[in-house]
């Protein structure tokens, strides 16, 4: 296992996707920042009384509100997961006798490090942006630390989401386009039954799913009954589509 790992980290970081989809995420975060900045004496015109709302803690949340990351992050998922399936890389590993098991825990540990690694850099980073292009580092609302760690279970979702997508499909196109495509119309879907069934009382289909329970865990207050649904939404995520993809690698053929 441990020369398994030692292989996957060595094609992680030669890897030109992972270099390439890091520094476009901190180009989106860096952009953002920029345009909030170019955009507030303009709506300082407009209202005398106007105060600026970012801060380095709103900008840390702002950065997941808009799906960029995520996507960014299947992107990558979706490279480095189908590029061994583009060649005889997994051929001439299982003829070395290592079991489907141990390389495809491998391939996790290595893919989820590289997530992380994107994931938290680009938390930094917005941090830091925002504390000095705006009012500082901010002031944290109700519950922040139990937000992030929503934020953090719901982005371990979406990995498990993308890897599964993208182990599945083999196919490097194939897994781009639904990494890109499937949560935009996931949350068009449940737009549209929200829609549907406002009338009907507060039930909404989106707080059933990760999108939803995003848009809760950025708000300047989150509840303690919001943060433990995005834990539990993204906890039945991640072992349904675990258990889904360790299923189907026991018994795909290589």
């Amino acid at each position: 296992m441990r020369q398994l790992l030692r292989f996957e980290f060595r094609k992680l970081f030669k890897s030109k996707a992972f270099y390439v989809c890091f520094a476009i995420s901190v180009a989106f975060i860096l952009i953002t920042a920029l345009t909030m900045k170019a955009l507030e004496p303009e709506l300082k015109k407009l209202d005398e009384n106007y105060q600026s709302v970012y801060s380095g803690l709103t900008m840390l949340k702002d950065v997941f509100s808009n799906g960029q990351i995520a996507i960014l992050g299947g992107i990558m998922i979706a490279i480095l997961v189908c590029e061994d399936f583009g060649s005889d890389t997994l051929k001439n590993v299982y003829a070395r006798g290592y079991s489907r098991q141990n390389v495809f825990y491998a391939k996790v540990v290595a893919v989820l490090t590289a997530y992380l690694m994107m994931l938290f850099a680009d938390m930094v980073l917005s941090l830091l942006f925002g504390t000095f292009m705006f009012d500082g580092f901010g002031t944290a609302g109700n519950n922040y630390v139990g937000a992030f760690f929503g934020i953090l279970f719901i982005s371990l979702a979406y990995f498990v989401i993308f890897f599964a997508i993208s182990y599945l499909c083999r196919k490097l196109s194939l897994a781009i386009t639904l990494c890109i495509v499937g949560p935009i119309a996931m949350n068009l879907l449940l737009s549209l039954g929200d829609t549907l069934v406002s009338k009907l009382g507060d039930f909404k289909f989106s707080d059933y799913w990760l999108d939803g329970r995003m848009k809760q865990m950025v708000q300047a207050d989150v509840g303690g009954g919001q943060i433990a649904g995005a834990i539990i939404v993204s906890v039945i995520v991640i072992a349904g589509f675990a258990c889904l993809v360790s299923l189907i690698n026991r018994h795909r053929d290589i």
